[in-house]
């Protein structure tokens, strides 16, 4: 993907895991969008340091990539939320049942009452 093949180019297996940072490996791993692309980063990782923390990582983010999608889709979209109109007709309902009840409702006494 562009995404992986930029990541690939401006940050490659020797230059991303000579960084000693954490934050700054694990940002750029969750940039990488197709599981192929972390291969250079696990085999590098092995034989360079072997640094097991840094392998879970690459290889969660792979399994992560390689998994099955359960409906959801890969390309990249984001979420649709619902519109409005989908949440009208339960907001009608607690207008006319549950509104009223509250009008309806005595108002909490005044301490100088009790």
């Amino acid at each position: 993907m562009a995404t992986d093949q930029a990541v690939l180019e401006t940050l490659p297996p020797e230059k991303l895991l000579a960084a000693t940072r954490l934050r700054i490996i694990r940002a750029a791993i969750r940039m990488f969008t197709d599981p192929e692309s972390l291969e250079s980063y696990i085999s590098h990782e092995r034989n360079s340091g072997g640094r097991e923390g840094i392998l879970r990582l690459l290889r969660d983010r792979k399994n992560e990539l390689s998994a099955p999608s359960d409906g959801i889709p890969q390309d990249g979209k984001m979420k649709q939320y619902p519109t409005k109109a989908a949440h009208t007709e339960p907001l009608e309902i607690i207008h006319t049942e549950y509104e009223p009840r509250l009008i309806r409702r005595e108002f909490a006494p005044d301490w100088n009452d009790l």
